[in-house]
């Protein structure tokens, strides 16, 4: 769904939700991926709330990581009367004034003790880009959030629930690798000498251990491969 999201407007949230050890921090790692192939057109602002560091984690530090992707380093000070409302108008007028589209993934912040501040960015961030302008280049994905997102709709809303890692299907990988032949094209640079797509999914899935976020890794790293490949 990652690559759905970046492709359409019209459900421009993804969440993504899963037991432990299905794999959802290779979300973002498959949008860094996305970003990598897509290059100036695509840009990637990840943050990220580790466990139980919700009642220290402020919302100028969540802030302050989305917009260091874009070679920020300082956020507006509190003034007025809502800094999360102030903040998220810096970050997301930052991203728009550059090129190409943004998708800002947030993970880990659905925590019981998440600061309220940081709990309103997050709503306020994600009801902008639903609506109006910024749909048209901004995308967010919340990774492990289940709580109800105030004023977004159910129809901008993308779902998506993760599969053991055991269930990962050879058409799953052949997705990817045809998105990186595709990739290869459009730069000029000569095709693979791998075989059949097919065959060469069902190979880096052969090699990979059975189950556990281990299989999740060696397919995540058998794809960088390939892409870095002369």
């Amino acid at each position: 769904m990652a690559q759905e999201l970046v492709d359409q407007a019209a459900r421009p949230l993804l969440r993504v939700n899963g037991d432990d050890g299905f794999g959802r921090s290779y979300t973002s790692r498959f949008f860094d991926f996305l970003s990598h192939e897509k290059g100036e057109a695509l840009h990637v602002a990840i943050a990220r709330l580790e466990k139980d560091q919700g009642p220290s984690y402020n919302v100028d530090e969540l802030a302050a990581e989305l917009v260091s992707s874009m070679g920020i380093s300082e956020v507006p000070k509190p003034s007025g009367s809502s800094y999360p409302a102030a903040l998220k108008r810096f970050v997301l007028a930052s991203a728009l004034a550059r090129p190409g589209r943004w998708v800002f993934v947030l993970e880990g912040f659905d925590q019981p003790d998440v600061e309220p501040d940081v709990r309103e960015f997050i709503h306020l961030l994600t009801k902008a880009v639903c609506d109006g302008d910024p749909r048209k280049r901004a995308r967010v994905v919340l990774i492990d959030y289940r709580s109800p997102i105030p004023s977004v709709i159910k129809g901008d809303v993308l779902e998506e629930v993760l599969v053991a890692p055991s269930k990962l299907k050879s058409e799953d990988v052949v997705r990817c690798l045809e998105a990186l032949d595709k990739k290869r094209r459009e730069q000029g640079r000569s095709a693979w000498d791998v075989g059949g797509l097919d065959d060469v999914a069902a190979g880096i899935l052969a090699d990979a251990p059975a189950e556990g976020k281990g299989r999740l890794q060696h397919v995540y790293d058998s794809l960088i491969k390939l892409r870095d490949a002369a």
